[in-house]
């Protein structure tokens, strides 16, 4: 799947305890995410079938 973002879209880190009892969300940098890391993207699906992403959140497990 392909992703694209622009300079409008909001990067944020959701820590998120394992037992899935709470989480919290804090302003995040796009340089932050990882090619292993677990991400949430919420945008539209474009014409060629790409996302453009309004916002993505790089999930953390505590």
């Amino acid at each position: 799947m392909t992703v694209t973002y622009t300079e409008d879209t909001v990067f944020q880190k959701g820590t998120v305890k394992s037992d899935g009892s709470s989480y919290s969300l804090e302003d995040s940098e796009k340089d932050r995410i990882g090619d292993s890391d677990f991400v949430l993207c919420f945008g539209k699906q474009q014409a060629d079938g790409s996302y453009l992403a309004d916002r993505i959140i790089m999930i953390v497990f505590n």
